[in-house]
């Protein structure tokens, strides 16, 4: 345990140039810059040991979000990327929240999150058929895009997956985001984001779910071929 947190303070940084505050990186090298969901993995683990660090990663993270809702996959003190990474800000600032509540913080957070959600919904359905897909760049050595799955075979097809997991991750962003919409008084964004949750579980049980193999597998999307 020591040997791992003299680790996670090497990767700790102070607020330069673009990034505001204390943030974090997955290495020193080569990765360097800040990166959306290892800082969500790494606030989840620092909030044991520093929860108010753990804060400060995540709000730099969402310190970078576009005007539409967007947060970059990764954002340095010079520059920022255009892609984006998995949705699971809001879990990590929940499972911050419930380890050290901190008064109004979590509902402080709630705008940037909705956007962020909501620009993944809208952008993300390239099918238009209700469930989201990764976006998958066009490189044949690693095609995993947005998907955080680094070089993962799933993909060497390069065409659009309705994804289990993009769709789950979403999934639980919304149910978070019922709960903070609650605490801020807010029942009506808190139905919306209840219903956002189910509209996605419904969609992955009816067109996701293999009962010959009982698992949920991916789908191409507008297909029901998994």
């Amino acid at each position: 345990i020591a040997k791992a947190l003299s680790i996670m303070k090497t990767q700790v940084c102070t607020a330069e140039g673009r990034i505001r505050r204390t943030w974090t990186t997955p290495d020193r090298w080569p990765h360097r810059a800040m990166w959306l969901w290892d800082s969500a993995f790494h606030a989840i683990g620092w909030r044991h040991a520093d929860p108010a660090l753990a804060r400060s990663m995540l709000e730099a993270v969402l310190d970078a979000q576009q005007p539409d809702g967007r947060i970059p996959i990764t954002v340095s003190p010079s520059s920022f990327h255009t892609l984006t990474q998995p949705p699971v800000l809001a879990l990590a600032a929940w499972l911050v929240h419930e380890t050290d509540p901190a008064g109004g913080w979590i509902e402080s957070l709630y705008p940037k999150l909705a956007a962020y959600v909501a620009w993944d919904l809208a952008h993300r359905d390239t099918d238009g058929q209700g469930l989201v897909e990764w976006f998958i760049v066009e490189d044949p050595v690693c095609r995993s895009g947005e998907s955080g799955m680094d070089n993962c075979s799933r993909f060497d097809v390069a065409k659009p997956l309705d994804a289990v997991d993009f769709n789950a991750f979403l999934a639980t962003e919304a149910e978070i985001l019922a709960r903070i919409a609650d605490r801020r008084g807010e029942p009506q964004e808190a139905a919306r984001w209840r219903q956002e949750q189910a509209r996605l579980n419904r969609l992955m049980n009816d067109r996701l779910w293999d009962n010959a193999q009982g698992l949920y597998l991916d789908a191409f999307a507008g297909t029901d071929c998994r």
